[in-house]
């Protein structure tokens, strides 16, 4: 058994499942697990429920502004009280499952024992590559000087697709590098609401689900799918999830059978869009990527998927196997996917997708995090 230190201080999305998943996965593995989470995590109700050593819940942030309001009440009123009551608790390891800007204090907190982070993506999407971007990440950093930043000593990637490149970029031993793949979002089965959304009926409805933003391909699904519409009536396409959907407007207003709901969904309205008795595809047209956890979740739930082939996603989907794959940023390639899996009969696909998403257990996956904490992982 090891004393294991959680820190996790993100709030919504896939991070506080991936995270709660881990953290109970090392719970059942008869680890003693002591939990510092953000007090507006979306699922806190999960957490409380864990039975963990200890848990705090953190005052976090969800804006710039109480960002810097937050960072200087916490550094000073309760920093000194958590590191006085955690710091001689000789924490085997601290695990950060999904990082923030405030990991540091927390390390440090828990007296800079051996530090393994997930780093769900090790390079930047395309479209995030700008100056922006960057500047969100460094300048909240200006208010934690002072504070000892700790290298990881073992950091977990969810692809071999880039264990090599988060060596060189971390200037970390490769053997330090270790993949742990995905797990299936089984979370989103307990809470679900009851709630079914209402796909046409009898017709074929693709379903592209998760966060809006230009390396997703959102363009290039438009395309395809107009190709397809040319061809077949009988057939639609619902796009879910939140972020800018206002450069993709004038590549949906005249298509026929487009329904999109630009919104946050909830933990627990996600089931929803996967249950439906009629025929659902989803599709992930992603112009780059490091991995994708809808994946799992559509695989639990026997959805066939279309992905493209780049970064993780290939390492996910088993080509004609447990899914489909395509070219990125090849409209064309996209079209004929699409079309061959609306006229292939997938209930094979879909045997195998659940056969899968077993091998995704989160306590088997916990427990090699375990390995790394003991030092019994062999690299390959």
């Amino acid at each position: 058994m090891n004393k294991i230190a959680v820190i996790y201080l993100g709030r919504m999305g896939g991070g506080p499942v991936y995270a709660y998943e881990m953290t109970r996965g090392l719970i059942e593995n008869g680890n003693d697990v002591s939990v510092f989470i953000s007090k507006r995590v979306e699922n806190l109700s999960s957490w409380m429920s864990l039975k963990s050593s200890s848990l705090e819940l953190i005052d976090t942030f969800s804006s710039a502004k109480s960002y810097l309001i937050n960072t200087l009440k916490f550094r000073k009123e309760q920093y000194r009280v958590l590191k006085t009551k955690y710091e001689a608790q000789a924490f085997d390891a601290c695990y950060i499952p999904m990082g923030s800007f405030w990991d540091d204090m927390f390390v440090d907190i828990c007296g800079n024992p051996q530090l393994i982070v997930t780093i769900h993506d090790p390079i930047w999407h395309s479209s995030d590559r700008n100056f922006l971007e960057y500047l969100k990440i460094y300048l909240p950093k200006l208010l934690l000087v002072g504070i000892k930043h700790k290298r990881p000593d073992d950091i977990i990637v969810l692809s071999r697709a880039f264990r090599e490149v988060t060596s060189q970029k971390k200037r970390i031993d490769i053997e330090h590098v270790h993949v742990i793949p995905h797990g299936v979002f089984d979370f989103y089965k307990t809470v679900d609401s009851g709630k079914t959304y209402s796909y046409a009926v009898g017709k074929t409805n693709f379903l592209f689900l998760g966060r809006i933003c230009g390396y997703k391909g959102i363009d290039i699904l438009a395309e395809a799918y107009k190709m397809l519409k040319d061809k077949y009536k009988d057939i639609s396409l619902t796009i879910v999830g939140s972020g800018d959907f206002s450069l993709y407007c004038d590549l949906y207003d005249r298509q026929d059978d487009v329904d999109v709901i630009n919104k946050w969904i909830p933990d627990d309205e996600m089931a929803s869009y996967f249950k439906s008795k009629e025929r659902i595809i989803l599709v992930l047209p992603y112009k780059d990527g490091t991995q994708s956890g809808v994946i799992s979740t559509a695989m639990s739930f026997g959805v066939p998927i279309i992905a493209t082939n780049t970064g993780g996603l290939s390492e996910q989907i088993e080509d004609r196997v447990t899914g489909y794959l395509c070219e990125p940023n090849n409209p064309e390639d996209l079209f004929r996917c699409m079309e061959e899996v609306m006229l292939t009969d997938t209930r094979e696909i879909e045997k195998n997708e659940i056969k899968h998403v077993h091998t995704l257990d989160w306590t088997n996956l916990s427990r090699k995090l375990g390995e790394i904490i003991d030092h019994e992982v062999v690299n390959v």
